[in-house]
């Protein structure tokens, strides 16, 4: 073999584990999901990647702007093909705030993950392209707006952050019906009898022998002054 036949053969694979290595990296970097070392910066921690232009492709993320406190709901992402993303959960101080993502079954192609509380962050579990995925959110059980932050990965080179939508969860409202039937029926029957007695002084008997005897003492008196025959 001549040096020059070396020399091609060491190009070629030279060549040949470069283009693997790239194709290893585009296929399987994270084609499992974020890790949680993306939590913070919802950034991809992948070596070379980049903001992909535009900042803003077709993709939109999608939730409900009210739903009731501590129900679940759907938040979906659709658009052109994406490999990847990162969706999460935050109040108004930043934090998970009580909101969680359930479902991940076998076939779903998302997982959650923890970052600030338990599940509060979804992201894909395999690197094929997608169009659209719908995400299991439970909203928080206290009222309040939140919000849902997320990065697409178009491809392992470029990603797309700053995705956002709110939701403002409702405290449920309970309603109670209550009927009350109450029938009071009340007879008063009352008689009065009142029966008045007058003073001894004033009876008919006294005032006629008062009458009497005031008529007698005039007319003794009347006997005593006359004048004699």
């Amino acid at each position: 073999m001549t040096v020059t036949t070396a020399m091609a053969q060491l190009r070629f694979v030279v060549v040949f584990l470069a283009c693997a290595s790239a194709v290893w990296q585009e296929t399987d970097a994270h084609s499992s999901g974020a890790p949680t070392g993306a939590c913070n910066t919802l950034i991809p921690e992948h070596e070379g990647t980049k903001i992909a232009k535009p900042e803003k492709p077709s993709y939109t993320l999608k939730a409900p702007q009210s739903v009731a406190a501590g129900s679940t709901t759907v938040v979906s992402i659709d658009g052109q093909a994406f490999k990847g993303f990162i969706v999460r959960s935050m109040d108004a101080n930043g934090k998970g705030g009580g909101a969680r993502f359930v479902g991940g079954e076998p076939g779903s192609r998302y997982q959650a993950i923890s970052c600030d509380a338990p599940d509060d962050t979804v992201t894909h579990t395999d690197g094929a392209d997608k169009k659209s995925i719908q995400l299991q959110w439970v909203a928080p059980s206290v009222p309040g707006t939140y919000r849902l932050m997320a990065t697409i990965v178009q491809s392992y080179s470029a990603y797309h952050p700053g995705y956002f939508t709110d939701a403002t969860t409702q405290a449920t409202t309970q309603t109670t019906t209550q009927t009350t039937t109450q029938t009071t029926t009340q007879t008063t029957t009352q008689t009065t009898t009142q029966t008045t007695t007058q003073p001894w002084w004033c009876s008919e008997s006294y005032r006629r022998s008062r009458s009497e005897e005031q008529h007698r003492r005039v007319n003794t008196l009347r006997k005593l002054t006359a004048s004699p025959p």
